[in-house]
């Protein structure tokens, strides 16, 4: 006989990373994963959905012909450490394509009752979602400053990190003036920065290009 009990005091499993790209060069990627938990086995489940963008997370389709990964299912022992691997077999083209890592994580533990009846205790259940990211075959790095609305528009076909530092918007005597953001900007998309002042002489703006830093002309 199994009984099912549902409790809150258990620790979540740890995702190595909440975004994650394919390498272009093996059209593969791995994510390590944990179970934190020293009391308690977590069964893991995931599921993959091809999603329109990561700004909506609308799911298109199961994305079962176009990212294969194994294994889908595992148990973590208390304390225990593994890796996914994940295989883009999708389209290799000009168009960065996303999808959404769906990870179930059961808290489960079992003993012996009195009258030899093995009972199994799910302790608590957590969905994760994170982002996988298939980049295009030829990305274009690209991007502009947008002075009217103090922002970086993202005209190449990949997804960039933006980076400015410099003058505050607002000035505080905590922050000493210097101020520093950064944002996942997608192909087509602006991103307008909320505390750094672009057009300050002191400020600059940039993007990572790789493991490149790329100054934006102001």
């Amino acid at each position: 006989m199994t009984t099912l009990f549902i409790s809150s005091q258990v620790m979540a499993m740890g995702i190595s990373a909440p975004t994650a790209e394919i390498n272009p060069a093996t059209n593969k990627v791995s994510i390590a994963i944990d179970n934190p938990d020293t009391k308690s086995a977590h069964l893991i489940t995931i599921n993959v959905d091809k999603i329109d963008s990561p700004y909506t997370g609308k799911s298109l389709k199961r994305a079962n012909d176009e990212v294969l990964y194994t294994p889908s299912k595992l148990l973590l022992s208390p304390g225990q450490k593994a890796r996914i691997q994940f295989n883009y077999k999708g389209p290799k083209d000009d168009t960065e394509r996303y999808y959404a890592i769906k990870w179930q994580d059961e808290a489960i533990s079992s003993s012996d009752h009195p009258d030899s009846q093995k009972v199994t205790q799910v302790m608590a259940v957590a969905k994760i979602s994170t982002i996988l990211v298939a980049p295009p075959i030829n990305p274009n790095y690209s991007a502009k400053y947008d002075s009217g609305k103090n922002g970086i528009t993202n005209s190449g076909n990949v997804s960039f990190k933006a980076v400015a530092y410099g003058d505050c918007i607002k000035p505080s005597p905590e922050t000493n003036n210097i101020c520093q953001e950064n944002s996942y900007v997608g192909p087509g998309r602006e991103y307008v920065f909320k505390m750094v002042k672009i057009s300050s002489k002191h400020s600059s703006l940039g993007f990572w290009q790789g493991n490149d830093f790329k100054t934006v002309n102001k």
